[in-house]
């Protein structure tokens, strides 16, 4: 993953309180992770900032549609994401790293990169089976998975001779 600082939320100029902010995800935002199955992006993220003296509550809030390939005919596919998610971020020296809903940060750093919490958060939300709905798919592909292939069956002639023995 490149490091590009686009979706770099910096916190330490914020009061105390609620805080809304909003970042269109660029188009080819899933180009630098390998292994998505993302082409295309068309997302928004929300976010929604609570913050505190010793901590911050993140509302992650994603929406829009990817394009991937269909599993099916491996034609272009739209899908939806809607993904709400929440993450604590807390002002300490020290790291308990039991939950992965917590994140700790350290008292002088005053910058969070958010890339890879969307990354996460929208892979998190597509389906496993990522398939055009039925009727959609690609006909021609999809007639050619569907004809039943023909097997020459040729049995061993010791077989038939069995076949042939009746029981007493």
């Amino acid at each position: 993953m490149k490091q590009t600082g686009k979706y770099d939320f910096q916190f330490s100029g914020l009061k105390l309180g609620n805080h809304q902010l909003n970042w269109p995800v660029a188009p080819d935002f899933f180009d630098n992770f390998e292994g998505t199955g993302v082409t295309e992006a068309k997302l928004k993220l929300d976010l929604e900032v609570e913050k505190k003296e010793r901590l911050m509550t993140l509302n992650f809030h994603i929406v829009g549609e990817v394009k991937v390939h269909c599993d099916r005919c491996n034609d272009p596919l739209w899908l939806d994401v809607n993904s709400s998610e929440e993450l604590v971020a807390r002002f300490s020296n020290e790291t308990d790293l039991s939950d992965d809903k917590i994140l700790f940060l350290d008292a002088s750093e005053y910058k969070l990169d958010l890339t890879q919490f969307i990354y996460e958060f929208t892979i998190l939300d597509l389906p496993l089976k990522r398939v055009h709905e039925e009727g959609q798919c690609n006909p021609e592909v999809v007639s050619m998975l569907s004809e039943p292939e023909e097997e020459e069956k040729q049995t061993d002639p010791r077989w038939e001779a069995l076949k042939n023995i009746q029981k007493e």
